[in-house]
Protein backbone atom coordinates (compact mmCIF):
# COMPACT_ATOMS: atom_id res chain seq x y z
CA UNK A 1 0.00 0.00 0.00
CA UNK A 2 3.09 2.71 0.52
CA UNK A 3 4.25 2.11 -3.04
CA UNK A 4 0.44 2.76 -4.70
CA UNK A 5 0.35 5.83 -1.80
CA UNK A 6 3.75 6.77 -1.91
CA UNK A 7 4.97 6.67 -5.77
CA UNK A 8 1.93 5.48 -7.71
CA UNK A 9 -0.52 7.76 -7.21
CA UNK A 10 1.55 11.48 -7.00
CA UNK A 11 3.21 10.30 -10.77
CA UNK A 12 -0.40 9.71 -11.65
CA UNK A 13 -1.84 12.97 -10.61
CA UNK A 14 1.13 14.34 -12.11
CA UNK A 15 0.68 12.76 -15.38
CA UNK A 16 -2.94 13.84 -14.91
CA UNK A 17 -2.24 17.70 -14.49
CA UNK A 18 0.24 17.61 -17.33
CA UNK A 19 -2.17 16.13 -19.77
CA UNK A 20 -5.14 18.61 -19.18
CA UNK A 21 -2.20 21.40 -19.73
CA UNK A 22 -1.02 20.07 -22.79
CA UNK A 23 -4.79 19.73 -24.41
CA UNK A 24 -5.31 23.52 -24.08
CA UNK A 25 -6.12 25.08 -27.42
CA UNK A 26 -6.12 28.81 -28.56
CA UNK A 27 -9.76 28.64 -28.92
CA UNK A 28 -10.09 27.63 -24.84
CA UNK A 29 -8.07 31.06 -24.18
CA UNK A 30 -10.08 32.76 -26.56
CA UNK A 31 -13.18 31.76 -24.93
CA UNK A 32 -11.82 32.86 -21.62
CA UNK A 33 -10.78 36.13 -22.95
CA UNK A 34 -14.87 36.45 -23.87
CA UNK A 35 -15.69 36.08 -20.38
CA UNK A 36 -13.47 38.14 -17.98
CA UNK A 37 -15.25 38.23 -15.13
CA UNK A 38 -15.75 34.84 -14.64
CA UNK A 39 -12.16 34.27 -14.75
CA UNK A 40 -11.21 37.17 -12.76
CA UNK A 41 -13.50 35.54 -9.95
CA UNK A 42 -12.19 32.71 -10.04
CA UNK A 43 -8.00 33.42 -9.77
CA UNK A 44 -9.43 36.55 -6.84
CA UNK A 45 -10.42 33.31 -5.26
CA UNK A 46 -7.73 31.69 -5.60
CA UNK A 47 -5.40 34.46 -4.38
CA UNK A 48 -7.48 36.50 -2.00
CA UNK A 49 -9.92 34.08 -0.72
CA UNK A 50 -8.45 30.91 -0.22
CA UNK A 51 -5.45 32.76 1.76
CA UNK A 52 -8.02 34.08 4.11
CA UNK A 53 -9.72 31.04 4.95
CA UNK A 54 -6.81 29.53 5.58
CA UNK A 55 -5.47 32.20 7.67
CA UNK A 56 -8.73 31.93 9.31
CA UNK A 57 -8.28 28.02 10.02
CA UNK A 58 -4.88 28.46 11.33
CA UNK A 59 -6.36 31.06 14.00
CA UNK A 60 -9.12 28.47 15.23
CA UNK A 61 -6.73 24.76 15.12
CA UNK A 62 -3.39 24.75 16.48
CA UNK A 63 0.00 25.26 14.32
CA UNK A 64 0.98 21.64 12.23
CA UNK A 65 4.20 19.90 12.99
CA UNK A 66 5.23 21.75 9.55
CA UNK A 67 6.12 24.85 11.43
CA UNK A 68 9.14 23.10 11.41
CA UNK A 69 10.00 23.64 8.27
CA UNK A 70 10.01 27.29 8.30
CA UNK A 71 11.82 27.42 11.51
CA UNK A 72 14.72 25.13 9.91
CA UNK A 73 14.22 27.40 6.55
CA UNK A 74 14.87 30.38 7.97
CA UNK A 75 15.92 30.89 11.41
CA UNK A 76 18.42 28.11 11.43
CA UNK A 77 20.05 28.97 8.25
CA UNK A 78 20.24 32.53 9.60
CA UNK A 79 18.05 34.15 6.75
CA UNK A 80 15.87 35.82 9.06
CA UNK A 81 16.10 36.47 13.06
CA UNK A 82 13.98 34.45 14.78
CA UNK A 83 12.22 37.59 16.16
CA UNK A 84 11.81 38.73 12.75
CA UNK A 85 10.74 35.18 11.53
CA UNK A 86 7.81 35.34 14.71
CA UNK A 87 6.94 38.70 13.38
CA UNK A 88 6.30 37.85 9.82
CA UNK A 89 4.06 34.43 11.11
CA UNK A 90 1.52 36.66 13.13
CA UNK A 91 2.02 40.33 12.60
CA UNK A 92 1.95 40.88 9.18
CA UNK A 93 -0.50 38.07 8.17
CA UNK A 94 -2.75 39.93 10.54
CA UNK A 95 -2.58 43.08 8.83
CA UNK A 96 -2.89 42.13 5.63
CA UNK A 97 -6.50 40.54 6.25
CA UNK A 98 -7.22 43.67 8.68
CA UNK A 99 -7.79 41.45 12.04
CA UNK A 100 -6.51 43.30 15.54
CA UNK A 101 -4.09 39.88 16.12
CA UNK A 102 -0.76 39.51 15.84
CA UNK A 103 0.69 41.07 19.01
CA UNK A 104 0.29 40.79 22.97
CA UNK A 105 -0.38 44.38 23.09
CA UNK A 106 -3.10 45.30 26.09
CA UNK A 107 -6.74 44.38 24.91
CA UNK A 108 -5.37 41.99 22.50
CA UNK A 109 -6.90 38.61 21.86
CA UNK A 110 -3.79 36.67 23.80
CA UNK A 111 -3.28 34.33 21.10
CA UNK A 112 -0.14 32.59 21.51
CA UNK A 113 1.81 30.02 20.01
CA UNK A 114 4.75 28.33 22.00
CA UNK A 115 7.77 26.11 20.56
CA UNK A 116 11.07 25.29 21.43
CA UNK A 117 13.29 26.42 17.80
CA UNK A 118 15.99 24.27 18.90
CA UNK A 119 14.16 20.81 19.45
CA UNK A 120 14.88 18.11 16.79
CA UNK A 121 12.44 15.21 15.65
CA UNK A 122 11.59 13.12 13.11
CA UNK A 123 8.25 13.98 11.29
CA UNK A 124 5.72 11.21 10.85
CA UNK A 125 2.46 11.59 9.08
CA UNK A 126 0.51 9.44 11.94
CA UNK A 127 1.24 11.70 14.45
CA UNK A 128 -0.55 15.12 12.73
CA UNK A 129 -3.97 16.25 12.89
CA UNK A 130 -4.53 15.71 9.40
CA UNK A 131 -6.87 13.23 7.92
CA UNK A 132 -4.27 13.09 4.85
CA UNK A 133 -2.73 9.53 4.92
CA UNK A 134 0.62 10.88 3.06
CA UNK A 135 2.73 13.37 3.34
CA UNK A 136 6.25 14.79 1.52
CA UNK A 137 7.44 15.31 5.11
CA UNK A 138 7.05 11.90 6.30
CA UNK A 139 10.43 10.50 7.69
CA UNK A 140 11.90 13.87 7.52
CA UNK A 141 14.84 15.25 10.23
CA UNK A 142 13.06 18.28 11.45
CA UNK A 143 14.05 20.91 14.09
CA UNK A 144 12.07 23.16 16.02
CA UNK A 145 8.53 22.43 17.59
CA UNK A 146 5.43 23.53 19.04
CA UNK A 147 4.74 23.01 22.32
CA UNK A 148 1.32 24.65 23.35
CA UNK A 149 -1.12 27.10 21.43
CA UNK A 150 -3.61 29.47 23.30
CA UNK A 151 -6.20 31.05 21.96
CA UNK A 152 -8.54 33.90 23.74
CA UNK A 153 -6.41 33.13 26.73
CA UNK A 154 -7.10 29.44 27.02
CA UNK A 155 -4.87 26.67 26.10
CA UNK A 156 -6.17 24.51 23.44
CA UNK A 157 -2.87 22.46 22.38
CA UNK A 158 -0.16 20.85 25.03
CA UNK A 159 2.43 19.00 23.85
Amino acid sequence: MGVLLEVFLPLSLAFIMFSLGISLTIADFARVAKTPIGFSIGALAQVVLLPVIAFCLLMVFPLPPELALGVMRLYHTDMMSLSELIRRWTEAPAKLVKLDKGTLSVGADGDVTIFDPEEEWIYDRMDTPSKANNSPFHGWPLKGRNKATILMGKVVFEA
